[in-house]
């Protein structure tokens, strides 16, 4: 009994220092491993909010040589190769091999959904880049982090280098 209380007490004050822990959606939610992608344009929930995808960007990794980090917004940037260019407060970032096929999100290779200061890292779900064309990036992707960071959907990326 004691040990029992003493675990709760310890799982809340996890929870209460902002401690995020990735939790695993069942499959039949729409969303996982091994749940289909829509054709649909991207979206889903960020942070809580409806989020859809309207803008994004893939550019060469700064610190991970042959990686691209990726980046989807939900407003339209003028110069999404603009370095300075970052979008709404509420994004998907990730980090991918740039090349046509199937990526399994992994520790590696991940989507973080981000909403000003929180980041919430998930490893459940994939990316399908489906073309690479002249400065286009096109795909689709699903990843979930929990109820209220879920993502379903196609996309098209601008390529910068």
């Amino acid at each position: 009994m004691k040990m029992k209380n003493v675990l709760g007490i310890l799982t809340l004050a996890a929870l209460s220092m902002g401690c995020e822990v990735e939790t695993e959606v069942e499959s039949d939610s729409g969303f996982g491993n091994s749940s289909s992608i829509s054709d649909s344009t991207l979206a889903g929930e960020v942070g809580g909010r409806s989020w859809t995808f309207i803008s994004g960007r893939a550019k060469p990794s700064a610190w991970d040589d042959g990686s691209y980090s990726l980046a989807f917004w939900d407003e339209d940037v003028v110069d999404p190769c603009d370095s300075f260019s970052t979008g709404s407060e509420a994004q998907l970032l990730g980090s991918f091999d740039l090349e046509e096929g199937t990526q399994q999100l992994s520790n590696t290779k991940n989507i973080n959904f981000s909403v000003n200061s929180d980041n919430n890292i998930t490893t459940n779900g994939r990316m399908v880049i489906t073309e690479i064309a002249g400065d286009k990036v096109y795909g689709k992707m699903i990843a979930t982090f929990d109820n209220a960071n879920y993502v379903n959907g196609s996309f098209e990326l601008t390529l910068c280098e």
